[in-house]
């Protein structure tokens, strides 16, 4: 994979730091290669080389690239773009799909957030989804024991 350059990286960051501005104060680490400031939630760490704390970027180009595994900070493996072999760090909302920083190209103008904020919204969504299941299946129970007694009283009007 060939490297794109950091000015790409750097002006999708400001866009995606811009849009998520609204976000609670993080904590901040620096990654370990470039020493760039990172909220704790954005670090890679690779497996291969023992490497934590690393930014994106760095873990893209110098990790992803040379086929390394590399985890993000929940541990889970990274999520590789097919064309660049960086990691999918961006939601475009518009076309509904993950990008790599090298791919902004293809969506300038759409609605952008990062992987992490669309995890946590997809989460929230679930969560909610999940509770709107329990409450029916609480409905339905109450229905349930309202049948069993209708069933009842027809059982006992047939023995009379």
């Amino acid at each position: 994979a060939e490297y794109m350059g950091n000015e790409n990286f750097s002006s999708v960051e400001g866009q995606v730091s811009a849009q998520n501005s609204h976000q609670q104060s993080a904590t901040y680490v620096n990654c370990s290669a470039c020493k760039n400031k990172l909220d704790s939630s954005e670090y890679f760490s690779c497996v291969d080389c023992g490497v934590c704390n690393i930014c994106a970027m760095c873990a893209s180009v110098m990790h992803v690239a040379h086929d390394h595994q590399v985890l993000d900070h929940g541990g889970e493996e990274v999520v590789k773009c097919s064309e660049h072999r960086f990691i999918l760090t961006l939601c475009c909302l518009s076309c509904n799909e993950m990008f790599c920083t090298a791919c902004m190209k293809n969506h300038l103008g759409h609605e952008i957030v990062s992987v992490e904020k669309m995890s946590c919204k997809i989460k929230g969504e679930l969560w909610q989804e999940l509770s709107n299941i329990e409450e029916g299946i609480k409905d339905i129970e109450k229905e349930r024991i309202v049948l069993q007694s209708y069933l009842k009283e027809i059982d006992d009007l047939k023995q009379t």
